[in-house]
């Protein structure tokens, strides 16, 4: 039971990322069965996309003093 409660609770934070990156993995791979070209352009510009997103939400390190 304690192990369901904490699968549970891992999936509740972390399920909507999981769902958006195994999402972006299928476009990439569909884009690459139509061109390899094509494919690393979705590549470069998910990877871009997620630098800026992930970048605004870094948390700060404690004051000193």
């Amino acid at each position: 039971m304690r192990v369901l409660r904490a699968l549970l609770t891992f999936f509740t934070l972390f399920g909507d990322d999981i769902l958006a990156i195994a999402g972006l993995a299928i476009v990439c791979r569909a884009t690459f069965m139509l061109s390899n070209v094509a494919g690393w352009y979705v590549i470069g510009a998910i990877l871009c996309i997620l630098a800026v997103i992930w970048s605004k939400n870094v948390p700060k390190p404690p004051q000193r003093g």
